[in-house]
């Protein structure tokens, strides 16, 4: 019972420390950086593909209204411009999961700085 504990642990590490960095990362650019307003180029969106083998793939079988529906993923491409420079930025959001609630046009805050740059999704 201990070592199923301590190997779940041990597995969990990692994602935690993951996380852990990024958030600190993104905190220093926040206190370091310039906050910018960035204007959305693109949104690309897609489905996730199901699994098809194994136990995963047999519970595809279910419809996946009962599951929680089909996974869905986006990513947000914005542009701003460095007010100090005039220096032009092209910024990601990274993978994200679900659907997108922002479109083409729309604006999100972003802070740029020498230590990285940093589109925020709320």
């Amino acid at each position: 019972m201990y070592s199923l504990i301590l190997l779940v642990g041990l597995l969990c590490l990692p994602a935690a420390l993951l996380i852990i960095v990024k958030q600190r990362e993104h905190y220093r650019i926040r206190q370091s950086g310039i906050r910018v307003m960035a204007r959305i180029i693109q949104v690309n969106s897609w489905q996730e593909p199901a699994e098809t083998n194994g136990v995963l793939g047999q519970m595809n079988m279910i419809p996946q209204m009962w599951m929680g529906g089909p996974k869905w993923g986006y990513e947000i491409i914005a542009v701003c411009t460095d007010p100090s420079t005039h220096e032009t930025y092209t910024l990601s959001s990274g993978r994200k999961k679900g659907l997108a609630s922002y479109r083409r046009g729309e604006y999100l805050p972003a802070y740029i700085s020498s230590k990285g740059n940093y589109l925020e999704i709320s």
